[in-house]
């Protein structure tokens, strides 16, 4: 017997902010969010690529590229939640006329 397991998580407590509304303060407040995260982990990462006096421990590859990785993800996220935000509008568009 194959079966095959389908994952749906829930990834709300990432969200929270959103709520169920398409509005555009719900858009802003999410994004702007989001971009305070990728921004912050650029900025913990970006002393490994300035020579400075101030020599700090080298991190590793793997730690360099799961940050980035992490920063893809956010960008990602936010991409999504700007077309769901459009769907949503498009949608209610439809439906009001």
């Amino acid at each position: 017997m194959n079966t095959e397991t389908k994952l749906n998580p829930n990834f709300k407590h990432r969200l929270s902010i959103l709520g169920d509304d398409a509005k555009p303060h719900t858009l802003s407040d999410a994004i702007d969010m989001l971009a305070l995260q990728a921004d912050s982990v650029l900025t913990l990462i970006e002393s490994q690529f300035i020579d400075d006096d101030e020599k700090t421990e080298r991190l590793s590859d793997g730690v360099i590229y799961w940050s980035l990785e992490s920063v893809r993800q956010t960008v990602n996220d936010m991409k999504a939640i700007v077309d769901a935000y459009h769907e949503a509008n498009r949608r209610a568009a439809g439906e009001a006329a």
